[in-house]
This record gives C-alpha cells, structure tokens and sequence, in this order.
C-alpha cells in the first residue's frame, strides 16, 4: 500500500493481531504486507522514524531464541542491551542500541526483537538514525513497551487512517482498501465465511453522492459471485456504546454466472448505518454458505470506532 497522507487514530495503531501507543501527532506512513507478514513505516509530521515488520512463523516448535540469535548474528551484535523494552505478552525480546553499530555514546535504540507466543507473532522494530533524538527517545521508552498483541482466540483490533475496527475471533484478514475517506476490511473465517468491515467520511458528502442503499451495493473489493436482493430492505438499528445508529439491514444471495450458478451459493447480510456524531457511513457483510450471522454482524458495526467511543475514549 502507497503511503497515505492521513491522520491516524489519535494514541492508537492497530494491526493485523498487535497494538501500538503512538504520539499523536505521528501517522501510518506505509503498510505493505497482510496477515502473515507485512511493515508499517511510522513517522512524525517531518520523516519517518520508525519501522515495524511482523511475522508469524506458524511452526509448533519455533525456536525463539535462535531466532533472535540470528538476527543479532546478523547485524553483528553478539548480544542485545540487557535493559531494553519487554512488553506484556512478549516471551523472548532483544534489543541493539546504536553504540553497538555506531560507536555512538547515547544508548539509544536502533533495533527491537520480540516473541508474542499467544499471537505466534515475530516484531522486529528499526528506529531510523536520522529521526530526532526525542523521537527516538520516545519509541524506546513509550512505544515499544505499549505493544500488546491479541491471542488466536480473541477478536482483533484495528485502528488505522482515522478509523478503527474490531473483528470477531477466527477471523483473520485477507484483503483491504485504504483510501483517504473510505477504507474496508474483508476478512475469511475458519469456517469459509467472509466479513466486510468499511467506513466511509464524511457521511454528509457520502449520502449527497448516493443513498446507503446504494452503498451497500456499490463493493469495495472485487468478487468472482454475483450479488442479487432477497426480500425487501428493512429499517434498522445498531447500539454502538450506549448510542442508537439508525440504516438498514438487506439480506441476498451470491452466485457463480451461469452456468455455474448452482455450484456453492451463499447467503449475504448487509448492514449499513450513519453515525451522525461521528460523520460517518459504517458498512459491513457477512456471507457465507448456509446463513450470515446477524448477532455477529450487529456487534462488529457497533464495535466500530472502539478507541473513540468506549469508556476513556479519545473523542
């Protein structure tokens, strides 16, 4: 993904199964990658200033620590600094000042490794030489020790561009879109159901363009199925912490063309509500080969916006 000039959430990033405190006034500049492994390239409102990439090695018997020896072998540091960041979760850590690569006589960091068995996630974090010194000041003593990591079991946050997310368990991400003012998740479930989580803003000039049942139709990611109506489109409504969101909930079906039409259908659910607090469209389906979960469907719409609107939130 190209960078993107957008604010991201205020204090929050959130990415594919790990959290991170940032300043602010610092921003995504970069994501590439998916699941499995990707990087996001952090910085301030002058240059970047940090680089993360994750991995999950999806081996039962990963060894950890030579996995950390390795990469210290590499960068030819025979051991990391033995007063660096551990955060919460993160059972084999390490890290590399710039003394060790440099000669500088500042201890600041220049590399961080981190073990997250419960998300089987590998953290590598490269803090740029040529960012300020507060700067790396601070993604040593406050960033790094705020990552946290969600476990395979739990529902995963995401919070990223001014926008944030919250999915069910299971699921895990597969595809996404964003752009400035309209960004979409499509998730796959274990079981081969999807999920489509997408918010756009503002929703006045979104609803100037088109009404949401116009919305629901027009899709963000591109699929091989078509989409057909089935019965009418309702009114509804979602609680989204304590608030009520009203839009409206549309039931259809998903094909092959003919003549594979009758080759693995599935059923589709689509809800669509305004948030006029917040200015906001925020869309989400569920398809899949029996029957869409309305319960679950309901609960990642009103989830939308967690870091925000929960208790403690920054709106």
């Amino acid at each position: 993904m190209g960078s993107i000039a957008a604010q991201s959430r205020a204090g929050v990033l959130a990415w594919v199964g790990w959290q991170m405190r940032i300043p602010p006034e610092w921003r995504p500049l970069r994501i590439e990658g998916g699941w499995d492994r990707g990087a996001v390239i952090v910085g301030d409102m002058n240059e970047p200033v940090l680089q993360l990439k994750w991995w999950r090695p999806g081996k039962k018997r990963f060894d950890a620590d030579r996995w950390v020896r390795r990469r210290l072998r590499s960068l030819r540091a025979r051991s990391g600094g033995p007063e660096g960041p551990s955060p919460k979760g993160f059972s084999h850590t390490a890290w590399v000042p710039e003394s060790i690569l440099l000669g500088a006589g500042e201890k600041l960091l220049r590399f961080w490794y981190g073990y997250a068995p419960a998300a089987d996630l590998v953290v590598e974090v490269s803090a740029s030489p040529e960012a300020a010194i507060n700067a790396r000041k601070e993604v040593m003593s406050k960033m790094i020790p705020s990552i946290s990591v969600y476990g395979r079991g739990d529902a995963t946050r995401w919070a990223v561009f001014g926008a944030s997310f919250e999915s069910p368990a299971g699921f895990r991400m597969i595809n996404k879109r964003l752009l400035l003012g309209d960004l979409a998740l499509l998730l796959a479930g274990a079981d081969g159901s999807r999920l489509m989580l997408r918010q756009v803003y503002p929703a006045e000039l979104a609803l100037g363009r088109r009404n949401l049942e116009r919305w629901v139709k027009v899709r963000p990611f591109k699929e091989h199925r078509k989409y057909r109506l089935s019965g009418l489109v309702e009114r509804y409504s979602v609680n989204s912490f304590g608030r009520t969101l009203e839009g409206i909930r549309q039931w259809g079906r998903k094909r092959l063309p003919i003549p594979l039409g009758f080759c693995a259908p599935r059923v589709a659910l689509s809800i669509a509500v305004q948030d006029q607090r917040l200015d906001r469209l925020l869309l989400a389906e569920h398809d899949a080969p029996s029957r869409s979960d309305e319960i679950m469907l309901a609960t990642a719409v009103g989830r939308m916006n967690w870091d925000r609107l929960q208790p403690g939130g920054t709106s």
